[in-house]
């Protein structure tokens, strides 16, 4: 059951996943062409395409459900092998099948699909991860199936900039306000990390989640990733309360300066955070610095402000330490960043 959590369940399960310390899937040479014909054995006629996928001056067509677009074979075949692969295989089970004068190859994906993905390869758009969400979800996908690896690189550099990998890059983003419905998007390309094995980018995708307002749209995630986040979550609702005792109620035991004033903040802190309601609503690694802003701690005097503050960033640098472990992704985030480095090597 660990090693298939650690997959992640995808809307379309083609592609398979793999556990951190896997390489990106190698050599699928025909898993994309299909013949494309009916019961009869009789290939339907393909319509041209009218995006810019189609160049009038292309030596080769790609059929994609019942749309041709007309490509450069050349061009293919240099950035993927698996391209080369289906071209040599595709050819052969079209039977000879030209349109426009030039032979066909037939591909399991959708027009949707490939033309978001050709225009992408051919440098006519480049989708925003965030912004144009499900385009980029779409290109990212057909460029690891493809083994475009420049291209998944491309993309995956780009993701990175919205899933840390280190707490201070986090912060950071947090500290800015984010666009109305931002975090439906960071819910929807999370399947899809999975699905490309990007798993450095798995923690904070599904710690992300705390950061979302509309549950039904987590609970609309494949069960694999549901099941994560919500062993997670659970297991972190008892942090926090466990981290007040430790720091706070411990702290005005044995500090006279503030002893008042320590025992004041944890009666605050137990009517104002430590609600169950509140917890589970509450993102672990920002609830803590609440306790920074409440009147009473700003009382305090700068000694035991400065312990506060330390007891605060250990707590938070631990929780982020881990989260790989926790979601069950990796042992640590050094271990996930050496996948990533043997990926890129690729």
């Amino acid at each position: 059951m660990a090693e298939s959590l650690k997959r992640g369940q995808e809307y379309n399960p083609s592609l398979e996943t793999s556990h951190a310390g896997s390489q990106p899937n190698k050599r699928m040479r025909t898993s994309g062409v299909t013949d494309g014909s009916d019961r009869n054995g009789i290939s339907s006629p393909p319509s041209k395409s009218k995006s810019k996928a189609y160049h009038e001056d292309g030596n080769l067509v790609i059929v994609a459900g019942d749309v041709a677009f007309k490509v450069h074979r050349g061009l293919l075949t240099g950035r993927s092998n698996i391209f080369r692969d289906m071209f040599v295989v595709g050819s052969q089970l079209s039977c000879g099948e030209t349109f426009d004068g030039c032979p066909v190859v037939r591909v399991s994906e959708s027009e949707e699909y490939m033309a978001i993905f050709l225009k992408c390869l051919y440098g006519y758009m480049w989708p925003h991860p965030l912004h144009d969400e499900k385009p980029f979800r779409i290109a990212l996908k057909c460029s690891h199936k493809y083994q475009v690896y420049t291209l998944r690189r491309q993309f995956l550099d780009k993701l990175s900039e919205n899933y840390p990998t280190d707490l201070a890059t986090f912060d950071e983003m947090n500290n800015v306000p984010q666009p109305l419905g931002l975090n439906k998007a960071f819910t929807r390309l999370l399947p899809v990390i999975f699905e490309v094995e990007a798993l450095w980018l798995a923690p904070a995708g599904l710690y992300n989640l705390f950061l979302v307002e509309d549950k039904l749209e987590i609970d609309q995630l494949p069960g694999n990733i549901l099941l994560k986040f919500y062993r997670v979550s659970a297991l972190l609702s008892t942090e926090f309360p466990k981290f007040i005792q430790n720091a706070v109620v411990r702290e005005y035991r044995y500090h006279a300066c503030c002893n008042g004033k320590w025992s004041d903040m944890h009666s605050e802190i137990a009517t104002d955070l430590l609600e169950p309601e509140i917890i589970a609503c509450m993102s672990p690694l920002l609830l803590p610095l609440f306790l920074e802003t409440l009147p009473i701690t700003k009382k305090l005097c700068q000694r035991c402000f400065t312990e506060l503050e330390e007891s605060i960033k250990e707590y938070r640098n631990d929780m982020w330490s881990k989260l790989p472990k926790l979601f069950d992704i990796g042992e640590s985030w050094e271990e996930l960043l050496k996948l990533k480095e043997s990926q890129d090597e690729s």
